[in-house]
């Protein structure tokens, strides 16, 4: 427990579904904060924290985070930083929780929240700049807020006898993967630096806790293109997206999008973020705005909190697995040792809906 000038900063491990509700209470858009979210993320083997502020006994702002082994030692990730981390008490708060646990790595991530600046005043790791596209749910219907190429595409897809199926079972799920590895096969043959896509282990577990939904758009039974996006009582996100070549060809990732939207609006969903698009992804950052979605302005970064001579020891032992590595040819566009990110996802990637071609 870390004291503020009015408020303490606690931190809660596996919080019960009463906190978790008070959390969203401060957040109704965020699915990231859903106890459904963390049920999902824990089956993983992550273990769940609440981290917040708190005021006569109850959540006044904070976040969801998930502690985690790997092979540099231990990290703590915030999938969704809150406004509040700009906050001396929560700062200074989240730093003594991450020593006192003996958490190496800090990592804030930034899907789903508002505009914000991470703090910096430790060992940065690295830093990034990314903005997220969120579509206003209760501002009309429809594609009235589409751009024309957006109203056309999602015509043509009804026009060629695409349908929209709303689904939660595995077999939606492993078409899922499918149409997000032929993304991001066709977005990493034009040249560009892809993250590799996420486990259908991991969306499976997302469905069964009532974490997301999977949307597709299907001609004649076969899936065209497919979108899967976390649920909150009051938004949703965009987690994960693809479309086959034939998909693209009428439109189905614009009727897709579309239909989900839809849908949202139907179930009493307020807003809808449609994900980020790094500074270097200009056509998937012209695919998400075109549905009338409003630009978030957004970074995310990584803090080292431990003893700096463990850096240089890491760091030194990276360097050494380059030099290794670098005298083994492998193929082109094979992944490198296990763990070791590449491209977008060494960049800190890991939700942002990079599955889309545009």
């Amino acid at each position: 427990m870390y004291r503020g000038e009015a408020m303490e900063f606690k931190a809660i491990p596996g919080p019960a579904h009463e906190q978790c509700g008070q959390l969203l209470a401060s957040a109704p858009h965020n699915p990231f904060f859903t106890p459904a979210y963390l049920a999902a993320r824990g089956d993983s083997g992550e273990r769940p924290w609440l981290l917040a502020l708190w005021a006569h006994g109850r959540v006044v702002a904070g976040c969801t985070a998930f502690e985690t082994r790997r092979r540099t030692g231990r990290a703590l990730e915030i999938h969704s930083a809150p406004a509040v981390v700009q906050e001396r008490a929560y700062w200074e708060g989240l730093l003594g929780f991450c020593r006192e646990r003996g958490v190496q790595e800090l990592v804030l991530q930034t899907y789903g929240s508002p505009e914000l600046t991470i703090p910096g005043g430790t060992r940065e790791l690295w830093r990034r700049r990314r903005r997220e596209h969120v579509w206003d749910l209760t501002a009309g219907n429809g594609a009235a807020g589409f751009s024309p190429n957006h109203r056309r595409n999602a015509g043509r897809a009804l026009k060629a006898g695409v349908e929209l199926r709303v689904a939660e079972t595995r077999e939606a799920c492993r078409a899922h993967g499918h149409l997000v590895g032929a993304s991001l096969t066709r977005r990493r043959e034009r040249g560009e630096a892809v993250p590799s896509p996420r486990s259908e282990a991991l969306w499976l577990r997302l469905l069964a806790n009532g974490a997301a939904l999977i949307y597709q758009g299907t001609r004649e039974g076969t899936p065209l293109s497919s979108a899967l996006v976390l649920l909150a009582p009051e938004g949703a996100y965009y987690q994960s997206a693809g479309t086959s070549p034939e998909g693209m060809a009428v439109g189905a990732s614009h009727f897709v999008v579309q239909g989900a939207a839809d849908d949202l609006r139907r179930r009493g969903i307020r807003r809808f973020n449609l994900g980020g698009a790094g500074p270097d992804e200009e056509g998937l950052g012209r695919f998400k705005a075109g549905f009338g979605a409003r630009p978030v302005e957004l970074e995310a970064a990584a803090h080292w909190v431990a003893s700096p001579w463990l850096l240089a020891l890491r760091r030194g032992v990276q360097a050494l697995r380059r030099v290794r590595g670098a005298g083994v040819r492998r193929p082109e566009g094979t992944p490198g040792p296990a763990g070791a990110p590449t491209g977008a996802a060494a960049a800190g990637a890991g939700f942002s809906s990079r599955g889309h071609s545009a």
